[in-house]
């Protein structure tokens, strides 16, 4: 994950904030790991800092959903 340093700032001040919050999923620790490897652009480990952040879906499995949304109100239109 390729990350501006705008961005990195961003999740920076938002992360210092949860460690002030101390929030439940993660202890001060772990916030602050994540603040210094976001500092010091660290790529590698940006899924550390963001583990509950999946990779995008593809393209075709949104296409997939639409298309069978689209049937299922092709459908209910024929029904009407």
């Amino acid at each position: 994950m390729e990350l501006t340093k705008a961005e990195r700032w961003i999740l920076i001040n938002q992360c210092e904030m949860l460690r002030l919050m101390k929030s439940d999923r993660w202890q001060k620790e772990d916030w602050d790991k994540c603040i210094s490897i976001l500092e010091n652009g660290y790529e590698e480990w940006y899924d550390e800092c963001m583990p509950w952040l999946s990779d995008p879906l593809p393209h075709d499995v949104y296409k997939l959903v639409y298309d069978i949304l689209d049937i299922y109100r092709s459908i209910g239109m024929y029904k009407s």
